[in-house]
């Protein structure tokens, strides 16, 4: 069979394209499950990075800050009877927070978590089992599955 660029790319370890996939060379069903596949993880790194809320402060929930975030909930486990901090909120204010705080906001950004993490689940499975391609086409992230 021909070797085409996009062939070569996908397999050249030093391409930034290696490991991915021609979709040319895929049936159309095959296209747009990959497709929903990829705006699902788009749509679950945007939502577990959009911030939450814990009684009524709005949290930033971006890598850095659920790092941060854990961090703090483990040194307020390590050590419960340590000072209220200052926290910054998602529109930059503070709120103080007690360790007893930190362990709850630390509660409330897992179940934000395991929410969005669910939904995702939901959205996979919908896209595995679906035989539509044009309804894989249009499949988002905001999608309601019956």
């Amino acid at each position: 069979f021909p070797v085409t660029i996009e062939y070569v790319l996908t397999r050249d370890p030093a391409s930034p394209f290696y490991g991915g996939q021609v979709l040319n060379n895929l049936p159309e069903l095959e296209k747009a499950r990959l497709m929903a596949h990829e705006r699902i993880n788009v749509g679950k790194r945007h939502e577990q990075a959009n911030g939450f809320v814990w009684d009524g402060s709005a949290f930033d929930s971006d890598p850095i800050s659920q790092q941060m975030l854990f961090s703090a909930v483990q040194q307020a486990q390590m050590n419960p009877e340590s000072p209220p901090i200052p926290w910054t909120l998602k529109d930059n204010s503070e709120r103080i927070l007690s360790s007893t705080d930190l362990l709850e906001v630390g509660k409330a950004l897992n179940q934000h978590n395991n929410k969005v993490h669910l939904k995702s689940r939901e959205l996979k499975a919908y896209i595995a089992y679906e035989s539509d391609a044009e309804k894989l086409l249009n499949l988002s992230w905001d999608a309601v599955i019956n």
